[in-house]
């Protein structure tokens, strides 16, 4: 059964890399794909999945009972539905339409360098004092 549980851990990690691949690389970035969200939940959720199921897939080969057969067509048949809902997804051409679609918009960055200038003082015209009477 463990041969089961690390293919399924790792189709969900293959899966979640897909997704959070799609929504960073989209031009319109959702919410869920913003950096903090991504750098600090999914990646930790993709590697912790990926950890996993290299963990099960090494016990279940580890211990006195090998996987059996129904195990072994169960694990392919999960890693076939991951690779079909991925082929189904289509991400090379939607990877290729976000870059086209970067491209188009020209995006570019200006660097502001009067950032790290101090703040130049206005120049009045008028003195700001009144006559002595």
């Amino acid at each position: 059964m463990f041969l089961l549980y690390g293919v399924v851990c790792l189709c969900l990690a293959a899966l979640l890399f897909v997704g959070t691949l799609l929504g960073a690389r989209n031009p319109v970035r959702p919410y869920w794909a913003g950096e903090s969200i991504v750098a600090n939940i999914l990646t930790p959720a993709i590697l912790g999945f990926v950890v996993l199921g290299i963990g099960f897939c090494a016990k279940a080969f580890m211990g006195d009972v090998l996987p059996g057969f129904l195990e072994w067509g169960a694990a392919a048949i999960s890693a076939a539905v991951t690779v079909g809902i991925i082929m189904m997804l289509g991400v090379g051409k939607k990877l290729a339409a976000f870059s086209a679609e970067e491209m188009q918009r020209g995006e570019v960055i200006h660097f502001d360098f009067q950032a790290n200038r101090p703040p130049e003082t206005p120049i009045n015209d008028k003195p700001g004092f009144r006559k002595a009477a």
